[in-house]
């Protein structure tokens, strides 16, 4: 399948990029960011212009140009691939599961390593990170998940940090299972301030010597964003570039745009990831990105809002991809497979494998059609000759289950079928994944050092 790699979709002309580019200044430089912590305010305070009193950090424009213009000189290639790949990754920290057999509940460490032994066997997983928040590790979640993603992920694998006291335990896990240091991701809460918890573990962080990445604002359209679409996408990018100007004098790498703003459903007050305002907004922040001289990327896409299994999972799943494929110049999207909604709140075994057909479904479309002398086979064609058959050829024989396509959780047949069979299906593959024995990437000692750690520190002791 041809794409042209040097075309590219656009959904932002280059007069409203530099209008939005113009408001995002004007709110760091006027308004400002709200930044609760004295210990960062007075290092700011030899650059910016900064209130004490209400803990309020303004921007100066000559700062931010500089900021932007290190950005811009800092080479970054986009790598465009031989073929279209989409991939899943596991991740989202749900801190719920939909079980089919006792329903929407809260996960237990258990269904954490469950969704790693599944992700280990799942060839369209590339990352295979925690898909639950484990509800009986409280108040260490994080630390208990990254005991899951270091002994038992045979791939990349990672969690997020939620506790400063975790940090340290964390590098010491990581350093032992001979894996890179995290990084904490101190989120900005829209409007315009970030919190002092997170400000907390970010300077214990920088201490340390783990990186830290600030910002990756969501700013909500209606609730913590303006109602007006241009208006959210604006205030995010203001908060993505006040973590860019924080990562600068931090000396933190500037890795990405990270924005990602989305839509709210008005009759619940849930977040929505797949709602065509939210793909919209993220679609995007790809024309932001190649603007400020980075890769581009955008949150939420391949994402699902569906609480269950079932018809929108998969129709939302497919659509918010395809969109990435459009707006994306890689030509290559990972999404979160297992991760149900709203707003990621919830994930689920058998999705997993759900997803990855849908995986499987699209990148055999992206294969695309190869044009040969050999493919088209002249030869044959003037063998069979009219109204024969190629059923029966040796050619046909030998490439059929190379080129063609054998679902294994969608059906094509019609008898007999109820109309919850590719639910059935999902159940049954999950049950056969989860009979291989769990995985052990790592030595026995090494494991037993890491579980060691964790109780320590977290007084919990756990058995996986």
């Amino acid at each position: 399948m041809y794409f042209d790699p040097k075309s590219e979709y656009k959904v932002l002309s280059k007069k409203e990029i530099e209008k939005i580019h113009y408001f995002s200044l004007k709110i760091l430089s006027e308004i400002g960011v709200k930044i609760p912590d004295d210990r960062f305010l007075k290092i700011l305070s030899s650059r910016c212009i900064v209130d004490f009193t209400n803990k309020i950090v303004k921007f100066p424009l000559p700062l931010i140009e500089e900021v932007l213009d290190s950005i811009k000189k800092e080479k970054r290639e986009i790598e465009i691939g031989e073929k279209i790949e989409i991939k899943g990754s596991v991740g989202g920290f749900t801190p719920n599961i939909y079980d089919f057999e006792r329903g929407r509940r809260k996960p237990v460490l258990e269904d954490a390593e469950k969704a790693v032994r599944i992700g280990n066997q799942i060839d369209e997983v590339s990352g295979n990170g925690i898909l639950f928040l484990p509800m009986d590790c409280i108040p260490y979640q994080d630390l208990w998940g990254w005991v899951v993603a270091l002994t038992r992920s045979i791939k990349p694998s990672s969690a997020p940090i939620l506790k400063k006291e975790s940090l340290k335990p964390v590098v010491e896990m990581c350093e032992i299972s001979g894996r890179k240091k995290p990084t904490y991701q101190c989120f900005i809460s829209s409007p315009l301030r970030y919190p002092e918890d997170a400000l907390d573990i970010a300077y214990e962080a920088i201490n340390i010597g783990i990186n830290v990445n600030f910002g990756t604002p969501m700013a909500v359209l209606g609730a913590t964003g303006p109602i007006e679409i241009a208006g959210t996408i604006t205030l995010c990018n203001a908060e993505t570039i006040s973590g860019w100007i924080l990562n600068y004098i931090f000396n933190q790498p500037i890795k990405g745009y990270g924005g990602n703003p989305v839509s709210i459903d008005m009759r619940t007050g849930c977040g929505n990831y797949a709602n065509p305002l939210t793909v919209i907004m993220n679609s995007a922040i790809p024309d932001l990105c190649r603007f400020y001289g980075l890769l581009p990327e955008g949150g939420h896409l391949g994402d699902t809002d569906s609480p269950v299994p079932g018809i929108k999972a998969a129709f939302e799943r497919v659509f918010t991809s395809l969109i990435s494929l459009i707006v994306f110049d890689t030509k290559r999207i990972s999404f979160r497979i297992g991760v149900l909604g709203p707003a990621g709140s919830c994930g689920c075994l058998e999705q997993m494998v759900i997803d990855a057909e849908i995986c499987r479904t699209l990148n055999k479309f992206f294969e695309g059609i190869e044009v040969s002398e050999n493919n088209i086979n002249y030869e044959l064609i003037k063998e069979v000759g009219i109204g024969g058959s190629f059923i029966d050829k040796e050619d046909t024989i030998l490439k059929m289950r190379k080129i063609m396509f054998f679902p294994e959780i969608f059906s094509f047949f019609m008898n007999n079928i109820s109309i919850n069979f590719e639910i059935e299906n999902a159940i049954k593959k999950t049950k056969e994944l989860l009979k291989r024995e769990k995985f052990h990437p790592l030595s026995e000692d090494k494991e037993k050092e890491i579980f060691k750690i964790a109780q320590k520190v977290s007084g919990i002791k756990k058995e996986i």
